[in-house]
């Protein structure tokens, strides 16, 4: 078997890894993002209020150890999926501050 004609079976395996998926499969799995950064992010913010509650009543270590999970989990497990959902698609060059875009900005009026 060749390389090609094994990498051709890898890709019928639909793995996730196609490019060539029609359409309906990505849109399910944006939506599937999406719902789950909705539910994590419910989920962190009852996890502060549960962390205030425990230090509204006297209870400060187990408030405060709550609270800091809770941001952990919002800064290096949310936002990461946020910033992957929300970029994919989109070209970084059309958001750079390059000469071609500089020259664009002129010729429209934007100093």
């Amino acid at each position: 078997m060749s390389v090609q004609a094994q990498s051709r079976t890898i890709d019928q395996l639909n793995l996730g890894f196609d490019c060539a998926q029609p359409d309906i499969y990505r849109s399910i799995k944006y939506l599937n993002m999406k719902l789950f950064m909705k539910i994590l992010g419910i989920a962190i913010l009852i996890a502060i209020g549960v962390g205030f509650y425990f230090r509204l009543h006297d209870d400060f270590l187990t408030g405060d150890r709550i609270i800091g999970i809770a941001v952990l989990v919002s800064a290096f497990i949310l936002m990461p999926i946020f910033l992957v959902v929300r970029w994919r698609g989109k070209k970084l060059k059309d958001y750079t501050l390059s000469e071609e875009n500089m020259k664009k900005m002129r010729e429209n009026g934007i100093d």
